[in-house]
């Protein structure tokens, strides 16, 4: 079946992408600021939700990451004392742990929002209402239950009279005409529907933390796997005297990764399925200070080629060096058009498409040829990128150019430097 069907292959190997994509390891290869000292700790205090604080969501899937899941309910937190911060793990952790993450994440916020031109308010004030887990459901329940409440014929069912785009595109239309207050009436009501294995969700667990960053120290996690970041925070271990001194960098890509997901994944299912990797990792490389490839060692890789998380395994390189190629495609888009130009971009994808919550395939499959694929970065990354990007010269750049002609953009950006 999946041999057979690319757009299916494609789906699956977007789910295997799921808190791969924002993950990096541990292996730095230039040097970032280690753990701060105890007189340096953020000041905050030690919550009890089941007391006088909030729970960390429950009932995700991808909001919160792969690792995220690991502190769904927690009640336990350090919060700081500006509240934008919150970090959940197990009373088993140290003290030590809760406060060393807080510090290295409030030292590096504001330097991460500068990095997007943006301030914490201005972030906090374009987030979503609603997490990435659940929008998408509430899209599409939210007309079905109209024309049930209008008496409208069951058996003239939405999928006999409209084709999946269309009832997207409609359900997404009509989603769009409620106020915000009318959107959060229906997910109250609508909430116990949305849970997931068998559980019953309230509408505390469809609203994203908008005025927090939300992190989870999980116990899952490891030096090979040692950052995610996410729609709600980050996810890192939470034995911090294992951290190595090499850390700060971590701690400020996953920061650009949490940005990423609040300002141009709104609404999308699958948070991983919306930028190509090469874009969302190139941009955290970049941003985080950590090493680039030379423009001169570009022919070593096709950078703009790998997508998704099954292109970068099926390369056979290095994750290190993978990484230094990504900087190095995202590099010449960011220094060919500046920091303003790359965020209008990813701003832009909300709202570019008919509907900016569904992957949509940038070829269909053709029954002749079902091998044949084409490279898919996603609709709206497509429109948002050719809208907005030029190439060194100050010519619009198309993506599907980017990645055909890749070495010759590169050589030509060389030959100016």
């Amino acid at each position: 079946m999946l041999k057979k069907n690319p757009l299916l292959r494609a789906v699956v190997a977007a789910a295997l992408t799921m808190g791969l994509s924002a993950c990096i390891s541990g292996d730095d290869d230039e040097g970032g600021s280690g753990l701060p000292s105890e007189k340096d700790y953020v000041a905050g205090q030690f919550k009890d939700a089941s007391v006088d604080g909030t729970a960390y969501p429950q009932n995700l899937t991808l909001a919160g990451g792969q690792n995220g899941r690991s502190c769904s309910g927690e009640t336990h937190y350090f919060e700081t004392e500006d509240g934008r911060i919150r970090v959940y793990g197990s009373t088993a952790f140290s003290e030590t742990d809760f406060r060393v993450v807080s510090t290295m994440i409030q030292t590096r916020l504001d330097l991460v929002m500068g990095k997007f031109g943006i301030s914490w308010d201005e972030f906090v004030a374009q987030r979503p209402h609603f997490t990435l887990d659940h929008l998408s459901r509430l899209v599409s329940g939210y007309r079905s239950w109209t024309q049930y409440e209008s008496g409208t014929d069951p058996s003239l069912s939405v999928a006999a009279i409209e084709t999946q785009s269309e009832t997207e595109a409609l359900d997404w239309e009509t989603w769009q005409t409620l106020s915000l207050q009318d959107q959060l009436a229906f997910a109250e009501s609508y909430a116990p529907m949305l849970g997931y294995a068998g559980t019953s969700a309230t509408l505390a667990d469809l609203l994203l933390p908008r005025e927090s960053m939300v992190v989870c120290l999980s116990p899952g996690m490891s030096g090979s796997q040692f950052g995610e970041g996410s729609q709600l925070g980050i996810q890192v271990p939470p034995e911090t005297s294992t951290y190595h001194s090499r850390v700060g960098e971590i701690f400020t890509h996953e920061i650009v990764h949490f940005v990423q997901a609040n300002i141009s994944h709104v609404g999308q299912s699958n948070p991983f399925a919306v930028m190509p990797r090469w874009f969302t990792e190139g941009q955290a490389v970049y941003l985080a200070g950590q090493s680039i490839a030379s423009v001169d060692h570009h022919h070593n890789l096709n950078a703009a080629n790998i997508v998704s998380f099954l292109d970068e395994e099926l390369s056979g390189y290095d994750s290190g060096f993978m990484y230094k190629h990504y900087g190095l495609a995202y590099k010449y888009v960011h220094e060919n058009n500046g920091t303003a130009t790359i965020v209008d971009m990813m701003q832009s994808m909300k709202s570019n498409t008919d509907t900016p919550h569904i992957w949509q395939p940038s070829v269909a499959f053709d029954p002749e040829n079902p091998e044949a694929t084409d490279k898919d970065p996603g609709l709206a990354f497509q429109r948002a990128f050719v809208n907005h990007i030029s190439d060194h010269t100050g010519t619009p750049l198309e993506i599907k150019r980017y990645r055909t002609s890749y070495h010759d953009l590169m050589n030509g950006w060389a030959s100016q430097q």
